[in-house]
């Protein structure tokens, strides 16, 4: 069964790179910045996203990766993340990804080949054995973790390598079809301002009931 699986989601690769009208035309991606607490400390909608983290030095941090603004599930995504180890030296000590999309089904390198840059390892793909509904409206697909020494880092979100299959979110429909994402929010580590986003990629946020009530007092 793993076999197949690995194969749609290869044969999804193979769709048409101007295969753009799948049923998630508004997708975006964000990077929420937690420890590695058990449980962990994960966002329920947009409002709750964190992107900006001063941790304690020496201890164990995770960038989520995460998708929002769906109309339905999706099932593959390919990504890029900066090497944080190489971009900030004597900050970021180790680092690795974990995928969490059911089936753990994953091509690549999430941090990039410096050695074979542009291709398929250059970035990774994940593709889950079910369709991913969003959580209030959120899919959380992985985390980089990382051990923590002290001082500033950005966590980016980068095009995949290969341009042919570059910011892929392929929906659920059968065959599946592509929606590219923009990007939401990049992640600040120890006081680091985040990278800016795509301009113009904005999610809703809801609004905090402490919020509406202070709007519905001007109205009385």
């Amino acid at each position: 069964m793993k076999y197949v699986l690995v194969a749609l989601a290869l044969a999804a690769l193979c769709m048409p790179a101007f295969a753009q009208d799948g049923n998630n035309p508004d997708i975006k991606i964000f990077i929420h910045l937690t420890d590695d607490a058990d449980p962990p400390v994960l966002p329920t909608d947009n409002a709750t996203v964190v992107n900006e983290f001063s941790p304690a030095a020496f201890t164990t941090i995770r960038a989520y990766v995460g998708l929002t603004g769906f109309a339905t599930g999706m099932t593959v995504i390919s990504f890029r993340l900066n090497d944080a180890v190489s971009d900030c030296p004597g900050v970021m000590a180790t680092q690795a990804f974990v995928n969490l999309l059911p089936g753990g089904l994953a091509i690549g390198n999430a941090f990039g080949d410096p050695g074979n840059p542009g291709s398929g390892t250059d970035g990774v793909t994940l593709a889950s054995s079910e369709c991913m509904p969003g959580f209030y409206d959120i899919v959380l697909v992985g985390y980089a973790e990382y051990f923590y020494l002290g001082g500033e880092c950005q966590i980016e979100i980068l095009d995949h390598g290969y341009a042919e299959y570059a910011r892929w979110v392929v929906d659920c429909q059968t065959p599946g079809v592509v929606n590219l994402y923009c990007v939401w929010l990049n992640g600040g580590v120890g006081g680091a301002t985040p990278p800016a986003g795509d301009v113009g990629c904005e999610a809703n946020t809801p609004v905090e009931d402490a919020t509406w009530t202070l709007i519905k007092a001007l109205y009385r």
